[in-house]
């Protein structure tokens, strides 16, 4: 793929390769990744939203030298990094899809509506669809919801899968009117509202990411639509949903046509949840935040390595002396932001193992690699087993869609 907006393509079906344009791919799906990143606890995030996993190794006043599972050793200019985190725990995967229709139970006369495309399931019309996924008693279910004109859809989760009628279970539903969650119960009245009527902050895109995190131990539900937390919400009726699975209703016209897909399920361990609640504070400076909380800010001096392992070196606004603290020490890290830095990004996204990304200008495909040009960090060479997929970036689809 070239910054052109082209792609050659080896195919046995042509002595040559083939010239596509890019406009008209939606994504590319690579093999399974191979390359383990449960060994990987922290992530960087760069001034343009882009992240990677990665084990740090050294900063200085200039640069923070790290090593990637991916693309191995890094040197990261200090005033294109956004922010650090450390102690990330790996989030046991449950159910990633959907890739077919395997296990899945499609009703009777609805049962046609339903189709399956490059891992997004699709209904026009009626339809009801669902799955056993062993659901754990924390967890975390995901996935966006996409369609062309409106949406109607219902999503269960907690759902016993009985025919018997009335049940205990979650409902989300989103129409025109936002997105509601509902507890369903045999034993209060059928339906208490949790969530209602949290609508989208851009409705017109016509898609949206829902995340939702369940504790049963605890009747706990939050919500998070497009990455934000709308809220954090208690069940208010005993006997929570001991079900192990999910459905998904459309109860459309034949001609709404509306999708799910990118539905992940991984179990919930709360220790994590830190880094999507803090705040930067004050962007002209540097922020430390400690396990337990505390914040310093500041600069952050060095990250160096001694005879007990990595040490982060901070000079804070509220002590004479420099701060010295174990990485085991640390939770987050803001840099202090450049006004003047540049942070273009590029119109091609590629998606790492172990939840990383990168925004780049072109691409070239070896057998074992892939060549990219980032805006900030150069050439890049990417081990291709690393790479799980890569589509155009939304920047790059609105623009397309104004030109058209």
């Amino acid at each position: 793929m070239d910054k052109q907006g082209v792609m050659r393509l080896a195919t046995q079906h042509s002595a040559e390769p083939l010239l596509l344009n890019v406009s008209h791919i939606g994504k590319v799906i690579f093999k399974n990744s191979v390359t383990s990143s449960a060994e990987v606890s922290q992530r960087l995030v760069l001034s343009n939203g882009d992240s990677l996993p990665v084990s740090v190794e050294r900063l200085d006043a200039q640069a923070m030298e790290v090593t990637s599972p991916a693309m191995g050793s890094l040197k990261i200019p200090r005033e294109q990094i956004d922010s650090l985190e450390l102690g990330l725990f790996k989030q046991t995967k449950i159910y990633s899809g959907p890739s077919d229709f395997k296990l899945w139970k499609r009703d009777r006369n609805g049962s046609r509506n339903w189709s399956l495309e490059d891992r997004v399931l699709s209904v026009r019309g009626s339809g009801e669809i669902s799955r056993d996924v062993d659901l754990p008693d924390k967890y975390i279910l995901r996935f966006r919801i996409q369609w062309q004109t409106r949406p109607d859809l219902k999503i269960s989760f907690g759902d016993p899968l009985d025919d018997a009628g009335v049940q205990n279970r979650y409902w989300m539903e989103f129409d025109s009117s936002g997105v509601d969650i509902k507890r369903e119960s045999i034993t209060a009245k059928r339906f208490t509202p949790i969530v209602f009527g949290q609508k989208p902050a851009r409705s017109n895109e016509k898609k949206l990411a829902i995340e939702i995190r369940v504790d049963r131990s605890l009747s706990r539900l939050d919500l998070y639509i497009d990455g934000s937390l709308v809220g954090r919400f208690t069940d208010p009726i005993p006997d929570t949903p001991s079900g192990s699975g999910i459905s998904i209703h459309s109860s459309g016209d034949a001609d709404l046509e509306q999708s799910i897909d990118r539905i992940e399920i991984t179990e919930w361990d709360e220790r994590s949840d830190r880094y999507r609640s803090e705040i930067r504070g004050d962007p002209t400076k540097d922020s430390v935040i400690d396990r337990m909380g505390d914040r310093f800010g500041g600069r952050l001096v060095s990250i160096a390595k001694n005879e007990e392992g990595k040490i982060y070196i901070f000079r804070s606004d509220f002590h004479d002396q420099p701060i010295e603290l174990t990485q085991a020490q640390v939770s987050t890290i803001f840099f202090a932001k450049n006004p003047e830095t540049k942070t273009a990004s590029g119109d091609l996204v590629i998606h790492l193992s172990g939840d990383g990304k990168l925004h780049v200008t072109e691409c070239q495909f070896e057998k074992d690699f892939i060549t990219a040009v980032h805006s900030s960090l150069g050439t890049l060479k990417i081990n291709r087993s690393a790479v799980t997929r890569l589509e155009r970036s939304e920047a790059a689809k609105e623009r397309e869609e104004i030109e058209q």
